[in-house]
């Protein structure tokens, strides 16, 4: 078994608190990352996720539609 999982770690030495808290943010970054929790890519360059169009909800982009709208209109006065 301890064979098997040395194939998946990396193992990092680290001198000091500040050392090992880098190390362990960078470690938080790259996972957040692959599990999609935070992206780095523009929304629309994103991979597919199966979402549809009735994923869509209709009450939620009227309200985001008209708040734009109001915005625009405001900073136009």
């Amino acid at each position: 078994m301890i064979r098997k999982v040395e194939q998946d770690i990396v193992r990092k030495t680290f001198v000091d608190i500040d050392g090992l808290r880098t190390s362990v943010y960078a470690s938080l970054i790259r996972y957040l990352e692959e599990k999609e929790y935070i992206r780095w890519r523009p929304f629309d360059a994103s991979c597919d996720n199966g979402a549809t169009l009735k994923d869509l909800d209709v009450y939620k982009m009227r309200t985001f539609i008209h708040m734009a709208r109001s915005k625009v209109t405001s900073l136009c006065q």
